[in-house]
């Protein structure tokens, strides 16, 4: 087990293999956590931010927005002293999630870094992977289903997806899927998966590992974004689109029907950022 000191937190990161592809990723901090778990879906236009804030203290950012409106809405939430997170996950490497990973690599000190294997030729997803191999000690983990990050005080995320050799196929298909869990508590994370992922994953895991209070909704709410086997055993209370001002008429209203349908409150950060907090038991907004 690594121990990585930095002045006001202790990180212990450790990766032990599970088989070949799960991995169980233990961040323990001890900081000012104040035994929530805190999740905000950040407002950085037409791309996809979410910061994770564990009960222990542990700073996750999944995404990076498509620009460097992130670095203008992540020290609204952490504070404008705060430089440390303990891990930045990329679900894939499209400009409107990897677009402001450059920034976080300058302006934050990133202990560990996960990403899918997707191929993707974007300039911003060239920048991305050059922020990142600019960081010696920086920790590379492989997004793989089975591999679990262990943020304290029973809390973890979860990769359900995918769950095999992603190099040829297409940065969405590949993307990674999360789902983070605290107590009886759960959010889910599709990032830009396709309904066929939805779909798939809906055979593949029972209820009980899909239902989550609050269902991130993939690709900015498209039309046939959200498969409708998927969201009967998703259940969620909450539907959070990330999206800002787009030629695409994103979200669909057929979408926003399905999701309201389903019985699921939908917000939106087109006019801030969604806050989320759960002691274990109950999601409220923030």
């Amino acid at each position: 087990m690594q121990t990585v000191s930095r002045s006001h937190t202790a990180l212990y990161l450790g990766i032990i293999a599970l088989l070949v592809v799960n991995a169980f990723i233990w961040l323990a901090v001890f900081s000012a956590g104040d035994g929530m778990l805190h999740i905000s879906f950040l407002a950085v236009g037409e791309g996809r931010a979410v910061l994770v804030q564990s009960p222990t203290g542990a700073t996750v950012l999944i995404d990076g927005g498509p620009d460097h409106a992130v670095l203008r809405a992540l020290p609204a939430v952490l504070g404008p002293l705060n430089r440390s997170l303990n891990l930045v996950i990329l679900t894939n490497p499209t400009t409107a999630n990897a677009g402001g990973v450059p920034g976080i690599f300058d302006r934050y000190d990133v202990h560990a870094f996960m990403a899918p294997a997707v191929p993707n030729s974007s300039v911003a997803a060239r920048m991305a992977a050059a922020a990142a191999g600019n960081e010696p000690q920086l920790a590379y983990i492989s997004a793989t289903r089975g591999a679990r990050v262990v943020l304290g005080a029973g809390a973890f995320i979860d990769v359900l997806a995918p769950d095999r050799d992603v190099s040829g196929v297409r940065a969405e298909t590949g993307s990674t899927v999360l789902r983070i869990v605290y107590g009886d508590t759960a959010f889910l994370l599709p990032s830009d998966a396709p309904v066929g992922v939805e779909r798939w994953l809906a055979q593949l895991d029972a209820t009980s590992t899909l239902s989550s209070t609050v269902l991130a909704v993939g690709h900015f709410g498209a039309k046939d974004t959200v498969a409708g086997d998927w969201l009967s055993k998703v259940r969620p209370t909450y539907a959070v689109l990330s999206v800002g001002h787009n030629p695409y008429g994103y979200p669909a209203t057929t979408t926003l029907a399905t999701l309201v349908r389903a019985g699921a409150r939908v917000l939106t950060t087109a006019s801030g950022t969604v806050a989320f907090v759960s002691d274990g038991q109950a999601v409220w907004r923030k």
